[in-house]
C-alpha cells in the first residue's frame, strides 16, 4: 500500500490518475485476501480449535485488522497528499471521506473476511469429519459382517456333520458319497463364502447341492418339494443368504413320530429380485418359534441389514400348523 501511495505521483505525472485509483482499490482488496488466508491457512487450524488458545487468536485477529486498517488509512493519506501536489487534478479531488467512516469500514469488513474464513475452514473440517466418519462405519461394518461369516460357517458344518453322522447308520456307501459332497460344499462356503457377492447361479447351485446332501436322511414320510430353476440372469448376491431358513426347514419340518410331514422350497427371481419361499409343517411350535429367533436367524438380519438395508423384506409367520419363510432381495445387478 505505502509502495502504490509513493508511485503515485508517478502514475499522476503521466496522466493515469485514474489507473492509479484502480491500483489502490486493488490493494484494499488484497488487504481482505491477506487477512483471510492468513485464517484459513493458519489462525484457524493452530488457535481456534484449542480451548486454550482461543483468546490468543481473537488477540491476534484484533492486532492483524488494526494493523492493516493502519497500513491502509496511511496509505490513503500519502496518496491524497500526493494528489495535491498535482495541480493538474488538484481541482477534480473529492474532499478525503472520514476517517472515522473508513476505520468503520476497514475493520467491518475484516471481521467479516475472518467470519467468512472461519464458515469455510469448518463447513471443510465437517465435511472432512463426515467422510472419516462413513469411512469408519464402513470398516466397521465389514468387520461385523466378518465375524458374522466367521460364526456362520461353523454353524454350517455342525449342521451337515450331523446329517452324514446320521447316516452313516443307515448306509456306509451313501455316508460316503455324503462326505464327498460334503467337501464340495465346505470347498464353496469356505472360498466363495468368503467373498462379497457371487454369481447368483453359483449360489442356487450351491443350494441344491446342499438340498441333495439333506434329502439322503429323509425317510418316505417326508415330502420335499423343491423348485429352483437355471438362472441365466448374470446377477450377483452376497453369499450364504437361504441357508439359514433352509436349514431351520429341516430342522422343524421333520416329524420323529412317523407321521407325514413337508418342506416346500421355491426361489424365484425376477426384474433383478430374488425371491426365497420356504415352508415346512411343525410339530412342536414352541421349540420352533424359539429357534426361529434364535442365534441363526439374528445373524441373517445383521446380515441383511449390512448388505442390503431397506433393499430386502423378511417375513416369517406360523400358519396354522405350518411355519413359513419369506426373504425377498433387491439384488440391482450388484456385482463384487
Amino acid at each position: 500500500m505505502i509502495l502504490i501511495a509513493l508511485l503515485s505521483p508517478i502514475i499522476i505525472e503521466q496522466g493515469e490518475a485514474v489507473c492509479c485509483e484502480h491500483i489502490l482499490s486493488f490493494s484494499v482488496v488484497l488487504s481482505y485476501i491477506i487477512i483471510f488466508y492468513l485464517n484459513y491457512l493458519f489462525f484457524i487450524d493452530k488457535w481456534l480449535y484449542k480451548k486454550e488458545t482461543r483468546y490468543l487468536y481473537v488477540f491476534v485477529n484484533i492486532v492483524v485488522v488494526i494493523l492493516f486498517w493502519l497500513i491502509l488509512e496511511f496509505g490513503r493519506d500519502l496518496h491524497f497528499r500526493f494528489h495535491i501536489q498535482s495541480t493538474e487534478y488538484y481541482y477534480q479531488l473529492p474532499p478525503p471521506p472520514s476517517k472515522y467512516l473508513m476505520a468503520m469500514k476497514d475493520i467491518w469488513m475484516g471481521i467479516l473476511i475472518i467470519g467468512l474464513s472461519i464458515a469455510l475452514r469448518v463447513a471443510e473440517n465437517y465435511f472432512k469429519l463426515k467422510e472419516q466418519t462413513v469411512e469408519l462405519l464402513r470398516l466397521k461394518s465389514e468387520a461385523e459382517l466378518a465375524e458374522l461369516k466367521h460364526q456362520l460357517n461353523p454353524h454350517f458344518l455342525f449342521n451337515t456333520l450331523n446329517n452324514i453322522y446320521a447316516l452313516i447308520g443307515i448306509s456306509q456307501e451313501r455316508a460316503q458319497n455324503a462326505v464327498y459332497d460334503l467337501s464340495k460344499l465346505l470347498r464353496y462356503a469356505l472360498y466363495d463364502g468368503n467373498k462379497e457377492r457371487v454369481l447368483l447361479e453359483n449360489e442356487l447351485q450351491f443350494i441344491r447341492n446342499y438340498l441333495e446332501l439333506m434329502s439322503l436322511r429323509l425317510t418316505e414320510s417326508v415330502k420335499l418339494n423343491i423348485d429352483i430353476p437355471i438362472d441365466k440372469s448374470n446377477l450377483h448376491i452376497a453369499p450364504m443368504l437361504f441357508i439359514t431358513l433352509i436349514e431351520n426347514a429341516f430342522k422343524h419340518g421333520i416329524e420323529n413320530n412317523g407321521m407325514v410331514s413337508y418342506i416346500n422350497i421355491e426361489i424365484k427371481t425376477h426384474n433383478g429380485v430374488i425371491e426365497c419361499n420356504v415352508s415346512n409343517s411343525v410339530s412342536n411350535i414352541t421349540n420352533c418359534i424359539t429357534d426361529r429367533t434364535g442365534i441363526g436367524v439374528q445373524n441373517l438380519k445383521k446380515r441383511l441389514d449390512l448388505l442390503y438395508p431397506d433393499r430386502y423384506t423378511y417375513v416369517y409367520e406360523k400358519r396354522d400348523n405350518e411355519y413359513y419363510a419369506k426373504l425377498k432381495i433387491e439384488l440391482n445387478d450388484e456385482k463384487s
